[in-house]
């Protein structure tokens, strides 16, 4: 895929840096030079200095060409214009900006814009750290979606684990056991202590820990 990345701090240089390694094209826009720096002499991407509302900037940069746009600098301000640019003038197909405020999530949602705000996703995390023993939240896919991690206490009753797969609410991505990771077909069964690490639907959580003895 080819994708642009506006802003080069440590979340846009770390992006750039993750994605261009895994074989993607990248293009970071930053108008700062000292953040550029933050992409290393490894870095084998596109650099363009300048703001990633000009249009001028963003072409230098070949928003015309990208899969993606993440519009990452530490103003949430110009990280939505950024996006909406590439959105409705460009036609980039795949766009999210970073948010500092939880309030504006909503409202960018609204007009098409996807977002990602660390103040919620931290918030989020912590309060399931909190609340939520036994089980160790990896990602975030969506507001009922979660990628977990935890250790069986309890082999699961048959009935009770086949409904929550039938129902959606629970699928098994990976096992740990031991030292060995393996991935799990039909016929797998669970044993005690194997560290699992599924999908969720967070709204059915209490129903899984107690299937599992959580």
């Amino acid at each position: 895929m080819y994708i642009v990345i506006a802003g080069c701090s440590n979340v846009g240089s770390t992006l750039a840096s993750i994605l261009s390694d895994m074989g993607h094209d990248v293009a970071v826009i930053e108008r700062d030079p000292k953040f550029i720096k933050n992409l290393g002499t490894g870095f084998n991407g596109i650099v363009v200095e300048g703001v990633p509302i000009d249009e001028d900037i963003l072409l230098k940069a070949g928003i015309e060409d990208a899969d993606v746009f993440a519009a990452v600098t530490r103003d949430e301000n110009v990280n939505i214009m950024a996006a909406q640019i590439a959105k409705n003038i460009f036609g980039v197909n795949k766009v999210i900006a970073r948010v500092l405020t939880p309030a504006k999530n909503a409202f960018f949602n609204e007009i098409g814009i996807d977002t990602v705000c660390q103040t919620d996703l931290c918030v989020q995390y912590i309060r399931k750290f909190i609340f939520e023993n036994g089980i160790k939240y990896i990602a975030k896919i969506s507001k009922y979606i979660d990628v977990v991690e935890f250790s069986v206490k309890k082999i699961p009753d048959d009935n009770r684990l086949h409904a929550l797969l039938a129902n959606g609410v629970f699928n098994l991505n990976a096992v740990k056991r031991g030292d060995i990771y393996l991935i799990p077909d039909s016929n797998f069964e669970i044993n005690k202590e194997d560290i699992l690490i599924c999908t969720v639907d967070n709204r059915y959580i209490d129903t899984i820990k107690t299937v599992f003895g959580l």
